[in-house]
Protein backbone atom coordinates (compact mmCIF):
# COMPACT_ATOMS: atom_id res chain seq x y z
CA UNK A 1 0.00 0.00 0.00
CA UNK A 2 0.98 3.52 -1.04
CA UNK A 3 2.41 5.69 1.64
CA UNK A 4 2.44 8.98 0.21
CA UNK A 5 -0.23 10.80 -1.25
CA UNK A 6 1.24 11.72 -4.30
CA UNK A 7 0.95 7.71 -4.90
CA UNK A 8 -2.02 7.23 -3.63
CA UNK A 9 -2.08 7.02 -0.14
CA UNK A 10 -3.61 9.54 2.82
CA UNK A 11 -3.01 12.45 2.87
CA UNK A 12 -1.42 14.14 5.62
CA UNK A 13 -4.33 16.82 5.62
CA UNK A 14 -7.89 16.27 5.28
CA UNK A 15 -9.06 19.89 5.68
CA UNK A 16 -7.99 23.04 3.60
CA UNK A 17 -6.17 25.69 5.00
CA UNK A 18 -8.28 28.96 5.55
CA UNK A 19 -8.96 30.51 1.64
CA UNK A 20 -7.84 33.77 0.51
CA UNK A 21 -8.55 36.22 0.35
CA UNK A 22 -10.88 36.81 2.76
CA UNK A 23 -13.72 39.23 3.42
CA UNK A 24 -16.40 40.11 5.54
CA UNK A 25 -19.19 42.33 6.35
CA UNK A 26 -16.75 45.17 6.64
CA UNK A 27 -15.96 45.25 2.59
CA UNK A 28 -19.93 44.08 2.27
CA UNK A 29 -20.86 47.77 4.30
CA UNK A 30 -17.59 49.36 2.17
CA UNK A 31 -18.99 48.48 -0.84
CA UNK A 32 -22.51 49.57 -0.56
CA UNK A 33 -21.35 52.75 0.88
CA UNK A 34 -19.65 53.38 -2.48
CA UNK A 35 -22.25 52.25 -4.35
CA UNK A 36 -24.89 54.18 -3.17
CA UNK A 37 -23.16 57.25 -3.31
CA UNK A 38 -22.59 57.37 -6.50
CA UNK A 39 -18.66 58.18 -6.38
CA UNK A 40 -17.78 55.23 -8.10
CA UNK A 41 -14.17 57.41 -9.08
CA UNK A 42 -11.55 57.79 -6.86
CA UNK A 43 -11.66 61.68 -8.96
CA UNK A 44 -14.74 62.38 -6.73
CA UNK A 45 -15.23 60.18 -3.65
CA UNK A 46 -12.62 60.19 -0.65
CA UNK A 47 -12.28 56.53 -0.46
CA UNK A 48 -8.81 56.04 -2.01
CA UNK A 49 -7.47 59.71 -0.30
CA UNK A 50 -8.99 58.25 2.95
CA UNK A 51 -6.92 55.08 2.34
CA UNK A 52 -3.93 56.63 1.12
CA UNK A 53 -3.60 58.82 4.56
CA UNK A 54 -4.06 55.37 6.35
CA UNK A 55 -1.70 53.32 4.55
CA UNK A 56 1.01 56.32 4.39
CA UNK A 57 1.00 56.49 8.41
CA UNK A 58 1.45 52.24 8.87
CA UNK A 59 4.52 52.57 6.80
CA UNK A 60 5.59 55.93 8.14
CA UNK A 61 5.54 57.71 5.24
CA UNK A 62 4.03 61.12 4.41
CA UNK A 63 2.40 60.35 1.44
CA UNK A 64 0.68 58.20 -0.20
CA UNK A 65 -0.90 58.02 -4.13
CA UNK A 66 -3.21 55.04 -5.31
CA UNK A 67 -2.69 53.57 -8.52
CA UNK A 68 -3.72 50.63 -10.11
CA UNK A 69 -1.44 48.24 -9.87
CA UNK A 70 1.93 47.34 -7.77
CA UNK A 71 4.06 47.35 -11.05
CA UNK A 72 2.62 51.23 -12.67
CA UNK A 73 3.58 51.85 -9.00
CA UNK A 74 7.08 51.75 -9.54
CA UNK A 75 6.98 52.18 -13.28
CA UNK A 76 5.35 56.05 -11.80
CA UNK A 77 7.81 56.60 -9.36
CA UNK A 78 10.84 56.11 -11.79
CA UNK A 79 9.44 58.51 -13.84
CA UNK A 80 8.68 61.04 -10.60
CA UNK A 81 12.76 59.92 -9.28
CA UNK A 82 13.91 61.28 -13.33
CA UNK A 83 15.44 57.91 -14.05
CA UNK A 84 17.11 58.99 -17.46
CA UNK A 85 16.95 56.85 -20.40
CA UNK A 86 19.82 54.62 -20.99
CA UNK A 87 21.04 54.80 -17.32
CA UNK A 88 20.82 51.23 -15.47
CA UNK A 89 19.21 50.02 -12.57
CA UNK A 90 20.63 47.82 -10.40
CA UNK A 91 18.02 44.73 -8.82
CA UNK A 92 18.00 41.39 -7.82
CA UNK A 93 18.37 38.37 -9.73
CA UNK A 94 15.36 36.21 -7.88
CA UNK A 95 12.01 38.63 -8.13
CA UNK A 96 9.29 38.76 -10.10
CA UNK A 97 9.60 39.85 -13.78
CA UNK A 98 7.74 43.36 -12.93
CA UNK A 99 10.41 44.18 -11.16
CA UNK A 100 12.92 44.70 -14.34
CA UNK A 101 9.96 45.46 -16.75
CA UNK A 102 9.11 48.15 -14.68
CA UNK A 103 12.77 49.76 -15.61
CA UNK A 104 12.28 48.71 -18.97
CA UNK A 105 9.46 50.95 -18.81
CA UNK A 106 10.56 53.65 -18.21
CA UNK A 107 14.08 53.53 -20.46
CA UNK A 108 16.15 52.12 -18.36
CA UNK A 109 18.43 49.16 -17.99
CA UNK A 110 17.75 46.67 -15.51
CA UNK A 111 21.03 45.04 -13.97
CA UNK A 112 20.66 41.98 -12.17
CA UNK A 113 22.51 40.96 -8.85
CA UNK A 114 22.57 38.31 -6.74
CA UNK A 115 21.24 37.60 -3.56
CA UNK A 116 21.89 36.98 0.16
CA UNK A 117 21.90 33.07 0.71
CA UNK A 118 20.24 33.09 3.80
CA UNK A 119 17.75 36.11 3.11
CA UNK A 120 17.42 36.05 -0.78
CA UNK A 121 17.09 39.62 -0.88
CA UNK A 122 20.07 41.49 -2.79
CA UNK A 123 23.29 40.96 -1.69
CA UNK A 124 25.17 44.70 -0.93
CA UNK A 125 28.31 43.41 -1.84
CA UNK A 126 27.20 42.24 -5.51
CA UNK A 127 25.26 46.03 -5.53
CA UNK A 128 28.44 47.60 -5.20
CA UNK A 129 30.68 45.72 -7.37
CA UNK A 130 27.87 46.51 -10.36
CA UNK A 131 28.08 50.14 -9.47
CA UNK A 132 28.89 51.85 -13.15
CA UNK A 133 29.08 55.46 -14.17
CA UNK A 134 26.13 54.51 -15.87
CA UNK A 135 24.10 53.29 -12.89
CA UNK A 136 20.99 55.36 -11.50
CA UNK A 137 19.20 53.86 -9.43
CA UNK A 138 19.12 50.61 -7.16
CA UNK A 139 15.68 48.90 -6.42
CA UNK A 140 15.88 46.61 -3.51
CA UNK A 141 13.33 43.86 -3.16
CA UNK A 142 11.56 43.39 0.33
CA UNK A 143 11.49 39.39 -1.21
CA UNK A 144 7.92 37.50 0.68
CA UNK A 145 8.14 40.47 2.63
CA UNK A 146 11.61 40.28 4.45
CA UNK A 147 13.26 43.65 3.94
CA UNK A 148 16.65 43.91 2.64
CA UNK A 149 19.46 45.23 4.41
CA UNK A 150 18.59 48.66 3.61
CA UNK A 151 21.63 50.63 5.57
CA UNK A 152 24.04 49.13 3.71
CA UNK A 153 22.30 50.15 0.80
CA UNK A 154 21.30 53.21 1.41
CA UNK A 155 25.27 54.09 2.52
CA UNK A 156 26.22 53.46 -0.91
CA UNK A 157 23.04 55.02 -2.81
CA UNK A 158 24.86 57.95 -0.79
CA UNK A 159 28.15 58.02 -1.74
CA UNK A 160 27.35 57.40 -5.46
CA UNK A 161 24.56 59.61 -5.92
CA UNK A 162 21.94 56.93 -6.83
CA UNK A 163 17.99 57.00 -6.13
CA UNK A 164 16.86 54.55 -4.25
CA UNK A 165 13.07 52.64 -4.68
CA UNK A 166 12.05 49.99 -3.19
CA UNK A 167 10.20 47.35 -4.33
CA UNK A 168 8.22 46.93 -1.19
CA UNK A 169 5.22 44.80 -3.35
CA UNK A 170 5.00 42.13 -0.70
CA UNK A 171 6.27 44.13 2.31
CA UNK A 172 3.05 45.42 4.03
CA UNK A 173 3.52 45.97 7.56
CA UNK A 174 6.96 45.28 7.60
CA UNK A 175 9.82 46.82 9.43
CA UNK A 176 13.97 47.59 9.34
CA UNK A 177 15.19 48.46 12.41
CA UNK A 178 12.18 51.28 13.39
CA UNK A 179 11.09 52.34 10.12
CA UNK A 180 8.62 50.79 8.21
CA UNK A 181 9.47 49.78 4.29
CA UNK A 182 8.96 51.65 1.60
CA UNK A 183 10.09 55.39 2.79
CA UNK A 184 13.59 54.58 3.14
CA UNK A 185 14.57 55.33 0.25
CA UNK A 186 13.58 58.06 -2.03
CA UNK A 187 10.02 56.09 -2.77
CA UNK A 188 8.57 52.76 -2.67
CA UNK A 189 5.74 50.32 -4.35
CA UNK A 190 3.34 48.63 -3.09
CA UNK A 191 1.19 45.32 -4.72
CA UNK A 192 -2.67 44.60 -3.58
CA UNK A 193 -2.97 42.60 -6.12
CA UNK A 194 -5.20 39.13 -5.87
CA UNK A 195 -2.67 37.01 -3.89
CA UNK A 196 -1.35 39.60 -1.92
CA UNK A 197 -1.98 39.69 2.40
CA UNK A 198 -3.91 43.24 1.62
CA UNK A 199 -5.44 43.07 -1.57
CA UNK A 200 -8.45 44.65 -3.59
CA UNK A 201 -8.02 42.12 -6.27
CA UNK A 202 -5.63 44.45 -8.16
CA UNK A 203 -3.90 47.75 -7.24
CA UNK A 204 -0.87 49.06 -5.86
CA UNK A 205 0.53 52.39 -3.86
CA UNK A 206 3.05 54.69 -3.83
CA UNK A 207 4.60 56.02 -0.62
CA UNK A 208 7.04 58.62 0.05
CA UNK A 209 9.02 61.29 1.68
CA UNK A 210 9.69 63.22 -0.60
CA UNK A 211 6.64 65.93 -1.32
CA UNK A 212 7.70 66.69 -5.15
CA UNK A 213 7.77 63.37 -5.72
CA UNK A 214 4.41 62.54 -4.44
CA UNK A 215 2.97 65.46 -6.53
CA UNK A 216 4.57 64.47 -9.79
CA UNK A 217 3.29 60.21 -9.19
CA UNK A 218 0.10 61.75 -8.37
CA UNK A 219 -0.57 64.15 -11.59
CA UNK A 220 1.40 60.82 -13.61
CA UNK A 221 -1.31 58.64 -12.39
CA UNK A 222 -3.83 61.42 -13.44
CA UNK A 223 -3.27 61.53 -17.05
CA UNK A 224 -0.57 64.63 -16.46
CA UNK A 225 -3.40 66.85 -14.43
CA UNK A 226 -1.59 68.78 -12.04
CA UNK A 227 -3.23 68.99 -8.56
CA UNK A 228 -4.51 72.39 -8.83
CA UNK A 229 -5.05 73.09 -11.94
CA UNK A 230 -8.80 72.66 -14.38
CA UNK A 231 -9.58 69.03 -14.99
CA UNK A 232 -8.46 69.53 -18.66
CA UNK A 233 -4.80 70.81 -18.31
CA UNK A 234 -2.54 68.83 -18.40
CA UNK A 235 0.90 69.72 -17.50
CA UNK A 236 2.65 66.04 -17.37
CA UNK A 237 2.91 62.77 -20.23
CA UNK A 238 0.85 60.88 -17.74
CA UNK A 239 -1.80 58.30 -17.81
CA UNK A 240 -5.11 56.82 -16.48
CA UNK A 241 -3.90 55.22 -13.55
CA UNK A 242 -6.14 55.67 -10.83
CA UNK A 243 -7.62 53.22 -8.03
CA UNK A 244 -11.55 52.34 -8.18
CA UNK A 245 -13.30 53.66 -5.10
CA UNK A 246 -14.67 50.50 -4.86
CA UNK A 247 -10.82 49.16 -4.22
CA UNK A 248 -10.12 51.81 -2.10
CA UNK A 249 -13.41 50.97 0.41
CA UNK A 250 -11.98 47.24 0.03
CA UNK A 251 -8.21 48.36 1.46
CA UNK A 252 -9.39 50.09 4.15
CA UNK A 253 -11.38 47.25 5.43
CA UNK A 254 -8.67 44.88 5.14
CA UNK A 255 -6.42 47.33 6.70
CA UNK A 256 -8.41 46.96 9.75
CA UNK A 257 -7.90 43.64 10.24
CA UNK A 258 -4.53 43.67 8.93
CA UNK A 259 -2.62 43.87 11.64
CA UNK A 260 -4.16 41.06 13.33
CA UNK A 261 -3.66 38.99 10.33
CA UNK A 262 0.22 39.90 10.41
CA UNK A 263 0.42 39.27 14.40
CA UNK A 264 -1.01 35.74 13.52
CA UNK A 265 0.85 34.68 11.04
CA UNK A 266 3.93 36.06 12.61
CA UNK A 267 3.35 33.54 15.77
CA UNK A 268 2.61 30.63 13.42
CA UNK A 269 5.50 31.40 11.57
CA UNK A 270 7.94 31.29 14.63
CA UNK A 271 6.52 27.90 15.82
CA UNK A 272 7.15 26.59 12.29
CA UNK A 273 10.54 27.81 12.02
CA UNK A 274 11.22 26.12 15.39
CA UNK A 275 10.08 23.26 14.32
CA UNK A 276 12.14 22.66 11.26
CA UNK A 277 15.09 23.14 12.88
CA UNK A 278 15.31 19.16 13.99
CA UNK A 279 14.55 18.42 10.34
CA UNK A 280 17.76 17.64 8.58
CA UNK A 281 18.16 19.82 4.85
CA UNK A 282 15.52 22.20 5.57
CA UNK A 283 16.42 25.86 6.34
CA UNK A 284 13.99 28.58 6.50
CA UNK A 285 15.36 32.11 5.06
CA UNK A 286 16.93 33.81 7.97
CA UNK A 287 14.97 36.58 9.94
CA UNK A 288 17.66 38.86 11.41
CA UNK A 289 16.76 40.66 14.71
CA UNK A 290 16.42 44.01 13.07
CA UNK A 291 13.67 42.97 10.77
CA UNK A 292 10.03 42.64 10.90
CA UNK A 293 8.95 40.36 8.28
CA UNK A 294 5.38 40.76 6.76
CA UNK A 295 4.86 36.66 5.67
CA UNK A 296 3.55 37.09 2.15
CA UNK A 297 5.68 33.54 1.68
CA UNK A 298 7.33 31.62 4.02
CA UNK A 299 10.48 30.64 2.31
CA UNK A 300 12.72 27.69 2.85
CA UNK A 301 15.94 26.24 1.00
CA UNK A 302 15.84 22.22 0.88
CA UNK A 303 18.51 19.86 0.22
CA UNK A 304 16.83 17.60 -2.06
CA UNK A 305 19.75 15.32 -1.42
CA UNK A 306 17.42 14.54 2.10
CA UNK A 307 14.48 13.47 -0.29
CA UNK A 308 16.05 10.49 -2.25
CA UNK A 309 17.41 13.03 -4.67
CA UNK A 310 14.26 14.47 -6.49
CA UNK A 311 13.91 17.20 -8.09
CA UNK A 312 12.00 19.93 -6.80
CA UNK A 313 9.00 19.86 -8.71
CA UNK A 314 8.69 16.46 -7.66
CA UNK A 315 8.73 17.59 -4.12
CA UNK A 316 6.49 20.67 -4.19
CA UNK A 317 3.70 18.08 -5.98
CA UNK A 318 4.44 15.86 -2.86
CA UNK A 319 3.81 18.75 -0.53
CA UNK A 320 0.82 19.77 -2.25
CA UNK A 321 -0.74 16.09 -2.69
CA UNK A 322 -0.63 16.06 1.18
CA UNK A 323 -2.46 19.26 1.39
CA UNK A 324 0.31 22.00 2.24
CA UNK A 325 0.04 24.87 -0.36
CA UNK A 326 3.47 24.66 -1.58
CA UNK A 327 4.94 26.40 -4.89
CA UNK A 328 8.18 25.64 -6.57
CA UNK A 329 8.79 29.44 -6.73
CA UNK A 330 10.15 31.44 -9.60
CA UNK A 331 11.33 29.21 -12.20
CA UNK A 332 14.38 30.86 -13.37
CA UNK A 333 15.62 34.56 -12.35
CA UNK A 334 14.06 37.51 -15.07
CA UNK A 335 17.11 37.61 -17.13
CA UNK A 336 16.44 34.12 -18.29
CA UNK A 337 13.02 34.56 -19.47
CA UNK A 338 12.27 34.94 -23.18
CA UNK A 339 11.58 38.77 -22.99
CA UNK A 340 15.44 39.55 -21.49
CA UNK A 341 16.93 36.16 -23.12
CA UNK A 342 19.31 36.24 -26.38
CA UNK A 343 18.55 39.33 -27.38
CA UNK A 344 14.79 39.35 -26.64
CA UNK A 345 12.50 42.55 -26.93
CA UNK A 346 14.36 44.28 -23.84
CA UNK A 347 17.82 45.05 -22.77
CA UNK A 348 19.61 44.20 -19.81
CA UNK A 349 22.62 43.18 -18.32
CA UNK A 350 23.45 40.53 -15.43
CA UNK A 351 26.33 39.76 -13.62
CA UNK A 352 26.83 35.94 -12.50
CA UNK A 353 24.00 34.74 -9.68
CA UNK A 354 24.74 31.47 -8.77
CA UNK A 355 22.63 32.25 -5.40
CA UNK A 356 19.36 33.17 -7.84
CA UNK A 357 19.88 30.34 -10.04
CA UNK A 358 20.05 27.66 -7.51
CA UNK A 359 17.18 29.04 -5.50
CA UNK A 360 15.11 28.87 -8.89
CA UNK A 361 16.04 25.62 -9.93
CA UNK A 362 16.87 23.44 -6.53
CA UNK A 363 16.74 25.31 -3.73
CA UNK A 364 13.47 27.50 -2.81
CA UNK A 365 10.33 25.82 -2.43
CA UNK A 366 7.69 28.54 -1.11
CA UNK A 367 4.27 28.01 1.48
CA UNK A 368 1.71 30.81 0.70
CA UNK A 369 0.38 32.88 3.60
CA UNK A 370 -2.87 30.85 4.07
CA UNK A 371 -1.27 27.99 6.02
CA UNK A 372 0.17 30.58 8.67
CA UNK A 373 -3.60 31.83 8.85
CA UNK A 374 -4.90 28.96 11.14
CA UNK A 375 -3.91 27.47 14.20
CA UNK A 376 -0.29 26.29 15.44
CA UNK A 377 -1.08 22.75 14.28
CA UNK A 378 -1.99 23.81 11.21
CA UNK A 379 1.42 25.06 10.80
CA UNK A 380 3.30 22.48 12.34
CA UNK A 381 1.49 20.44 9.52
CA UNK A 382 3.90 21.52 6.80
CA UNK A 383 7.04 20.66 8.83
CA UNK A 384 5.37 17.01 9.40
CA UNK A 385 4.48 16.72 5.79
CA UNK A 386 8.33 17.34 4.60
CA UNK A 387 9.07 14.69 7.38
CA UNK A 388 6.78 12.77 5.72
CA UNK A 389 8.30 13.02 2.47
CA UNK A 390 11.64 12.26 4.35
CA UNK A 391 10.09 9.10 5.79
CA UNK A 392 9.38 7.89 2.39
CA UNK A 393 11.95 9.18 -0.02
CA UNK A 394 12.66 5.83 -1.49
CA UNK A 395 8.73 6.00 -2.45
CA UNK A 396 9.55 9.77 -3.56
CA UNK A 397 12.67 8.80 -5.50
CA UNK A 398 10.42 6.10 -7.65
CA UNK A 399 7.85 8.42 -8.07
CA UNK A 400 10.35 11.38 -9.17
CA UNK A 401 12.37 8.86 -11.69
CA UNK A 402 8.90 7.45 -12.89
CA UNK A 403 7.71 11.06 -13.79
CA UNK A 404 10.77 11.95 -15.52
CA UNK A 405 11.74 8.95 -18.02
CA UNK A 406 7.58 9.52 -18.93
CA UNK A 407 8.73 13.26 -20.01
Amino acid sequence: MADLALAGGKPLRSTSYPSWPQAGPEELTALERVLRSGNWSSSYGSEVRTFEESFAKYQHARQGICVNSGEAALILAFKALQIPPGSEVIIPAYTFVASATAVVQVGAIPVFVDVDPDTYCISPRALEEAIRPQTAAIMPVHFAGLPADMAPIMELAQHHGLKVLEDAAQAWGARYGDRAVGAIGDAGGFSFQASKNLTAGEGGIIVTDDAEVATTCRSLADCGRAVTAQRYSHALLGGNHRMTEFQGAILRAQLDRYPGQLELRTRNAAVLTAELKGLPGVVPLELPVDRKHSWHLFVMRVDPREFGGVSKSTLVKALVAEGIPAAVGYSSPPYQQPVFKDGGVAESRHMACPVAEQACQTEAIWVRHPALLGSEEDSLDVARALAKLQAYNHELSTLDQTSTSES
